[in-house]
């Protein structure tokens, strides 16, 4: 757990049973008398979807340590790409966003992340 005043751009949090990156982190004045508190926009990193939050400083949101690994592209149907991690040689079945499956192919390099038996290629290398 970590407290909410902590944050910073690019950390990963657990919203929902879900993991999200923090995409901006502000400040919120609500009137005269009420504490300040952090506005957090967020975005999922399997569903895409993007919120923004409000919390107060002292709350404590679940921080996760999301590693990001190198894969290969072992093969690609229209919706899975299936790929091999060159340093444990495990094969992953692995999600990707439009844009980049339009642009992968067999051989390719990939960047992915792994939570929860879901896996995701956030980027060709």
């Amino acid at each position: 757990m970590i407290d909410v005043k902590s944050l910073k751009k690019g950390n990963y949090i657990l919203h929902r049973n879900e993991p999200a990156v923090v995409k901006e982190v502000g400040i919120v004045v609500t009137g005269t008398h009420s504490h300040t508190k952090c506005k957090l926009t967020i975005q999922g990193l399997f569903s895409n979807f993007s919120e923004t939050i409000v919390k107060s400083f002292h709350e404590n949101v679940e921080e996760l340590d999301v590693m990001r690994k190198k894969a290969q592209v072992i093969s690609k149907t229209d919706k899975i790409v299936q790929i091999l991690d060159p340093v444990s040689y495990e094969t992953l079945d692995a999600e990707a966003d439009d844009s980049i499956m339009a642009e992968l192919k067999e051989g390719d390099d990939v960047t992915y992340i792994h939570f929860h038996n879901r896996t995701k290629i956030l980027e060709k290398r």
